[in-house]
């Protein structure tokens, strides 16, 4: 997983480029953590902008333990603490590291 968010910061400037040139809908969705008090949860968020080193947008999910956030609430995080990105291009996924690693992961189990 380490070696999944280490290609996705890696890979940053792609999702820039393709972000920066996106068809009306397309959308663009980052995974970050979010904290709330001791609690800490990775949550997908649709992203509306970027701005400098912060990516803009809304939470795209029901967290399952925090209560500072809900679907639909508009964040505002620093790049550095990305953890996966992804985008669709027709049906295919253009990212989406740990969504790969955990897919993987189940695969294995169901074997």
């Amino acid at each position: 997983m380490k070696a999944a968010v280490e290609e996705a910061q890696r890979r940053w400037p792609e999702f820039v480029a393709a972000f920066a040139r996106r068809a009306p809908e397309q959308t663009f969705g980052v995974k970050v953590p979010i904290t709330d008090g001791k609690t800490t949860e990775f949550i997908w968020v649709s992203v509306t902008s970027l701005e400098d080193d912060r990516i803009c947008g809304k939470i795209d999910n029901d967290p399952v333990d925090l209560t500072n956030v809900k679907h639909g609430s508009r964040v505002r995080v620093k790049q550095r603490k990305l953890n996966d990105w992804a985008y669709m291009v027709g049906d295919e996924m253009i990212g989406g590291f740990t969504v790969k690693v955990l897919q993987d992961l189940q695969r294995r189990a169901d074997e």
